[in-house]
């Protein structure tokens, strides 16, 4: 019978976060795709400095799924006790009976003690995650800046028109 609740509860959201985590994978590739092929009449350097510049932005990504595997899927003892009293203080006898002895307040404590210290064991990958987005958010923005740095003079010249450079940003 847990076998079964067990499966039940957590099979349910398996198969669209994987999906979802393809159509990321998918669409950031694609995006990629793209930008090689619109930077390519500007030049092979700029093409592949673009796919240089990406490469650890898509690392991050990847990163990410697996944070989002890793905590989602957990099944730590005391995530499977917060599991199992969630679905306890669902049904009405037990709710009854916490009522009747008096063991509200202290069930709902014992519950507030238990998320809390499950968020601060999922708080400390995040945390790790977060500092190391910040490394492509950084290149991109170099690599964006110093394009612009390089066209602004063809711009200027009447080479390349304004169009020009917005499309090539």
């Amino acid at each position: 019978q847990n076998l079964i609740q067990k499966v039940r509860e957590r099979s349910l959201g398996r198969i669209p976060a994987y999906s979802y985590t393809w159509f990321i994978v998918v669409g950031e590739c694609v995006t990629l795709i793209g930008s090689v092929i619109t930077l390519i009449p500007y030049g092979w350097l700029y093409a592949l400095a673009a796919v240089a510049v990406s490469i650890p932005r898509l690392l991050a990504i990847r990163k990410r799924v697996g944070i989002e595997w890793s905590i989602f899927n957990r099944t730590t003892p005391g995530s499977r006790k917060l599991v199992y009293w969630s679905n306890t203080i669902q049904r009405q006898s037990p709710v009854q009976e916490m009522r009747i002895f008096g063991a509200r307040n202290q069930f709902l404590n014992q519950i507030k003690i238990m998320q809390r210290n499950l968020l601060e064991k999922t708080i400390a990958p995040l945390k790790v995650y977060l500092k190391s987005t910040i490394i492509p958010i950084i290149l991109e923005s170099v690599f964006f800046f110093f394009m612009i740095y390089l066209k602004i003079p063809a711009v200027l010249k009447g080479v390349l028109s304004v169009g020009s450079l917005t499309f090539f940003l």
